[in-house]
């Protein structure tokens, strides 16, 4: 049976204010969630055993000039996200073992790419292994293995000569324009223009094959296990731990808990994880981090801290593919809902990467019936640089109307957007006409100040 059946089409039609390309966008897509199940079969007797899948597939159009013929490439992406057997308390899923738990996280630190920060969190590092999830009266445990082979000590990659040309934010080769490198590795080759906002590959030659080395057998493994949520009067606390495989010797064991304490009129939570990376080898590491909440109203506090974290500011020009690694990242928030007060404003001061990049920022929300307005200011210390930006929306009886503008000084970077959408005009659809920057590999490219001024689009989405 059909437990669940749910989906979503989208078609845009867009133009390009610097490019003058137009045609339709890349967002014409539908996807499918669903859920098979034979629960029905048995339901009404009590203690019935079940089995079932959930799972999505999409279906899009990849590009309408992606081949000669002008027809359009369909792409077809389907999922299974769960295998289960379930009876009553207790379920089995097929699919495989989870990873480590990942209890301490602030949303401070995760922002999307605009924003100052956004950052990892710390949790047992390896992937899950094949395997089983099972749970039991909100006990939860995973376990799964598979062989696998050491990477050979004596072994060595291909190696090739090259000749590439890279290119700035603004497309504009990067003199010289022919640059050649080798012999060198893939690997190094990537690390070597990783700096460019993007590169192209001239030629590539083959100067040297792999050697393969010597393999040996091992087993890639994990395990985990978290606990129902324990209630001590109005105290309430979770556990887990992990272990994974770190390599033919050596394992990466982790630990979580979170403690959560409520009443009327306070709540507050502490959460941590710790980790420790390569049990076994000559070298132990350790990492951890600590989330923590308050809430008193009208004023709610949020600090997270970790010794070593994955993160990118981006108040500066930062065009390395990968994320820095950051020591001692500290980072907190001070917020205040002022609604209690008759006063509908939200405003907030906060610090992220206090002991790093030191960015310091304000922010405040106001909502008086319709219409609701918002503004930011984040200021890095170490940068000498500052992102601002405030946005608008007005809700109509028929129709919302939204527009927002950013500034960042460190790269003179100014970008706007705007937008009028609408689900009254036509039962179970929302049809938007929206302006906005271009983005390429996650990275705003419209600038008004360089006469980059960003794409038009025409987007109806149908949900059912």
């Amino acid at each position: 049976m059909f437990a669940g059946f749910t989906g979503k089409a989208a078609v845009g039609l867009g133009y390009n204010l610097e490019t003058k390309a137009y045609g339709f966008s890349n967002s014409t897509e539908s996807t499918v969630t669903f859920e098979l199940s034979s629960e029905e079969a048995g339901a009404e007797a009590e203690g019935s055993v079940f089995a079932g899948i959930k799972g999505s597939f999409t279906i899009a159009i990849d590009d309408y000039d992606a081949n000669e013929e002008g027809t359009p490439d369909w792409v077809v992406s389907p999922s299974i996200d769960e295998a289960y057997v379930k009876g009553e308390g207790w379920s089995v899923s097929i699919l495989g073992a989870q990873e480590g738990q990942d209890f301490a996280t602030s949303a401070l630190d995760k922002y999307s790419k605009d924003k100052a920060l956004k950052a990892s969190t710390v949790k047992v590092d390896a992937a899950a292994a094949p395997g089983v999830t099972a749970t039991y009266k909100d006990w939860t445990v995973s376990a799964g293995f598979a062989s696998a082979k050491t990477t050979p000590d004596n072994a060595s990659e291909a190696t090739y000569m090259y000749a590439y040309t890279v290119y700035d934010e603004d497309g504009n080769a990067v003199p010289s324009y022919v640059r050649q490198a080798g012999p060198i590795t893939e690997k190094a080759f990537k690390e070597l223009v990783k700096d460019y906002d993007s590169y192209e590959i001239i030629y590539k030659v083959k100067i040297a094959s792999a050697v393969p080395g010597v393999e040996e057998d091992y087993v890639d493994y994990s395990f985990t296990v978290a606990t129902p949520e324990f209630a001590f009067g109005d105290v309430k606390a979770t556990f887990g731990a992990a272990v994974a495989d770190a390599g033919k010797d050596a394992a990466n064991l982790g630990l979580s808990a979170k403690v959560a304490y409520a009443n009327d009129q306070l709540s507050a939570s502490v959460a941590s994880d710790v980790v420790l990376a390569g049990v076994g080898n000559d070298k132990v590491g350790f990492d951890a981090d600590v989330a923590a909440k308050f809430a008193f109203a009208p004023v709610t506090v949020d600090a997270y801290y970790a010794t070593k974290v994955l993160a990118q500011p981006v108040l500066e020009p930062n065009k390395k593919a990968a994320n820095a690694k950051v020591e001692n990242l500290l980072s907190a928030k001070v917020s205040a809902d002022l609604s209690s007060f008759d006063v509908p404003v939200t405003v907030a001061v906060y610090g992220r990467d206090i002991l790093g990049n030191q960015v310091l920022g304000v922010s405040a929300k106001a909502s008086v019936d319709a219409l609701t307005v918002g503004a930011s200011f984040d200021y890095g210390v170490k940068a000498e640089a500052y992102l601002v930006g405030a946005s608008a929306s007005y809700k109509f009886d028929a129709f919302t109307v939204a527009a927002g503008i950013n500034y960042r000084s460190a790269d003179e970077q100014l970008y706007a957007n705007a937008s009028i959408e609408t689900t009254s005009l036509i039962p179970g659809a929302t049809l938007k006409l929206a302006y906005g920057p271009t983005s390429k590999d996650g990275k705003v490219t419209s600038n008004l100040l360089k006469e980059k001024y960003g794409q038009i689009d025409a987007t109806c989405t149908i949900a059912f």
